[in-house]
């Protein structure tokens, strides 16, 4: 399966293996994974990873520098929180037993596999945490905590069962980086005409799924909604005149690099088109008035 915190159980199995390695269970992992707010480990995952787990004779969970079990360490990818620099020190204070908000939408941006450098850039901003969070803190919270890559998608909605943020870090595991900022509480741009033409697209093969229901009331209810929703879709995206406006202002671009000296008639025409004004670049300049009112002096 691969559990998403697996390493952070390994580091434990470690640490607990010099002492008294019998004092690791299930349970008592358990009680740590709650109380950092990280997800339950099975009996049949703890099996799993306890059976795999088999240090060195002689393995020294308290001696940094002998060679074995550096090699060991390494080799089951927990060499970093046994050696930490600063900033993976950091891990545990700021980020494992700090700020649940913060938590919350660590994990969501990590589901959504933004760049770590990104995900400790919108943090920041949002917090305005001082010390500021590292791109580093972040490779190694993922790596130990919430090892996205690490747990297949099928096994993360059993993993969120009981968890109250459960359909906003499925979403992002499933729809990607736009997805986990707009969940985070970010504002990522939307491409409207692509926004437009996804709905419809969605809104079609879900009629198209109704021919295969039995006929009865909320069939035609559901019927109805969409068509009516596909129609108004429709009337948007492939009505006369649809899109008529943003080809002109591409036009403009056009003739002024080619420094056309009739780019008035094009304002002029973008005005109409769109029921105001226009003067390149979102404000109203006058152009267009002063242009209407010559032309009926003229007249």
């Amino acid at each position: 399966m691969g559990h998403p915190s697996e390493y952070f159980l390994k580091y434990s199995l470690a640490q607990a293996w010099s002492d008294d390695e019998s004092s690791v269970t299930a349970s008592s992992l358990n009680d740590s994974l709650k109380s950092f707010g990280l997800p339950y480990l099975s009996d049949t995952e703890y099996g799993r990873i306890r059976s795999a787990f088999s240090p060195p004779a002689g393995f020294r969970f308290h001696t940094p520098n002998h060679r074995e079990t550096v090699e060991f360490m390494k080799q089951e990818k927990i060499f970093t929180l046994w050696n930490p620099t600063e900033d993976d020190q950091r891990v545990i204070s700021d980020l494992v037993s700090g700020n649940m908000l913060i938590k919350h939408d660590l994990h969501i941006l990590l589901m959504g596999r933004l760049p770590h450098e990104i995900i400790a850039q919108k943090l920041n901003l949002k917090y305005r945490l001082t010390p500021e969070l590292t791109s580093r803190m972040v490779d190694t919270y993922h790596h130990y905590f919430w090892n996205v890559t690490n747990t297949p998608h099928a096994y993360w909605n059993d993993l969120m069962q009981g968890n109250p943020a459960k359909d906003a870090l499925l979403a992002s595991l499933y729809c990607g980086e736009q997805q986990a900022l707009y969940r985070a509480g970010f504002s990522p741009s939307v491409d409207g005409g692509r926004a437009l033409k996804e709905a419809f697209r969605q809104s079609y093969f879900r009629l198209e799924y109704l021919r295969f229901l039995p006929d009865g009331k909320d069939v035609m209810t559901t019927f109805s909604t969409i068509t009516s929703r596909l129609l108004g879709l429709y009337e948007l995206l492939y009505s006369e005149g649809g899109g008529l406006h943003e080809q002109l202002k591409m036009f403009r671009q056009i003739m002024m690099k080619h420094k056309d000296p009739d780019i008035k008639a094009i304002d002029t025409i973008i005005d109409k088109v769109a029921g105001g004004s226009y003067s390149g670049d979102g404000e109203d300049n006058g152009n267009a008035k002063k242009d209407e009112e010559k032309g009926d002096q003229d007249e």
